[in-house]
């Protein structure tokens, strides 16, 4: 039997929260000012976090617009 450590139901509902936050404000950067014209850095910036911090939750600007995409087709019109 391994031991292997899972998350905390707090720090997965801590990842959770962070990383819709995180979401919201990337939509309100790509909607203002479109998917070439906002950079992490404007997303780390509205969010008070440094660019590198971003990483922590995805891997690229393309990742995190198809989060946005599929996270607005969940919520629906």
């Amino acid at each position: 039997m391994s031991n292997i450590e899972l998350p905390r139901a707090s720090e997965e509902s801590r990842f959770e929260q962070q990383r819709d936050r995180m979401l919201r404000a990337a939509a309100d950067c790509f909607n203002q000012k479109g998917y070439s014209g906002t950079s992490l850095k404007d997303v780390a910036n509205r969010l008070g976090l440094t660019d590198p911090a971003l990483y922590y939750y995805v891997r690229s600007k393309e990742e995190l617009v198809y989060l946005c995409y599929l996270r607005a087709a969940e919520s629906g019109p």
